[in-house]
């Protein structure tokens, strides 16, 4: 029998399968602060989360940066940030730093992975680089990606603002093929969060019990709070109706990868 574990922090949280080469699921939420989520605030509805917290395993003394690129960096490599020169305010935050990304002498932990068998996706924020197609997602050792490069998208039209101009930052890569992905954008466009977890839905049921996985789901929630969230609750608070919609959101994948074990 398979048993399901989960470790969180408020900025990251892995369920995995217990296995000689265990499934990995790794969501990365960003700008969560300490009070922001229901166990430790009664004003903030995470019932959800709430239970994978009860169920799995706190980290409660990791540390980080006032912006989120530091953390993402350490994650993927292993590293602390000031050992990857993102120590400093001339890192990946904010534009053109984001473009220049981590030194490709450094794996990330896909490529490790993929080398150990699994396969490898990554949707939602990437926020590492994409000065040329070398620091991009799936050259970095996912098999396939969907997201954003940058630091913030809007969360139904998929631009990118600030630094005086306006882009189109939504990406569909596999392997060495990199595109945009405007398909994605209908006329109404879909949230952010619900747009990366089906996509993850996609990947996992395309799964099978032969290979292990990882995923990398790194939401736009908590960091961009769009005034079209009321779509999804009636809040008029909209950072926590950004919590809100995230913790529904973060329930799909999830109760798939429970229900596929």
């Amino acid at each position: 029998q398979l048993v399901k574990c989960s470790l969180l922090s408020l900025a990251s949280l892995i369920l995995v399968t217990w296995a000689a080469k265990p499934n990995i699921i790794h969501m990365v939420v960003d700008d969560w602060g300490h009070a922001d989520v229901g166990y430790h605030n009664s004003q903030i509805k995470t019932p959800f989360i709430n239970s994978l917290a009860e169920d799995g395993v706190k980290l409660t003394s990791f540390y980080v940066y006032r912006f989120c690129s530091p953390s993402r960096s350490s994650f993927q490599t292993g590293r602390f940030p000031w050992h990857i020169g993102q120590q400093t305010t001339q890192n990946l935050n904010p534009m053109p730093g984001v473009a220049c990304g981590i030194n490709l002498s450094y794996s990330f932990m896909p490529k490790v992975l993929k080398e150990a068998g699994y396969n490898t996706m990554a949707t939602g924020k990437y926020h590492l680089g994409f000065q040329s197609p070398d620091y991009t997602p799936t050259y970095r050792g996912f098999d396939e990606y969907l997201g954003y490069y940058s630091g913030a998208e809007e969360h139904f039209t998929h631009e990118k603002a600030g630094e005086s101009h306006t882009f189109f930052d939504l990406s569909n890569n596999t392997g060495e093929t990199i595109r945009t992905a405007p398909a994605y954008v209908g006329p109404n466009g879909t949230y952010s969060a619900f747009l990366y977890s089906n996509y993850t839905v996609d990947f996992l049921k395309r799964q099978t019990s032969e290979t292990p996985f990882y995923i990398y789901l790194a939401w736009n929630n908590v960091h961009a709070v769009s005034i079209m969230e009321h779509r999804y609750t009636a809040d008029s608070n909209f950072f926590r109706l950004s919590i809100n919609v995230l913790q529904h959101a973060t329930g799909i994948p999830i109760n798939t990868f429970i229900h596929l074990l």
